[in-house]
């Protein structure tokens, strides 16, 4: 996670960036698994950055939408953003 995208005061975060390499792509028919690793570039200051912050990091997902299909390709690479969800109210 890049700590250069943080927002807000304080150690209040309002969102996060996380950048993966695409280690696989599973198809299954009905569907694709994506496997993405935290990965860097020693010789990259914004992978060296990524990984001062988040050394180890794993994201996997199964997808079911073909529009999707085909997107993510082994071997490149993905900025992943996290925001916080609306908390749930019943």
């Amino acid at each position: 996670m890049n700590p250069a995208e943080r927002q807000g005061e304080g150690n209040t975060m309002k969102t996060t960036r996380c950048k993966f390499k695409c280690h696989s792509v599973t198809d299954f028919g009905y569907g694709q698994e994506v496997t993405l690793h935290a990965e860097y570039d020693a010789s990259l200051p914004e992978d060296v950055a990524f990984s001062t912050a988040t050394p180890n990091a794993k994201f996997s997902a199964m997808i079911n939408n073909p529009a999707v299909a085909g997107f993510f390709k082994p071997g490149a690479f993905y900025y992943v953003d996290i925001t916080p969800a609306a908390e749930r109210t019943e």
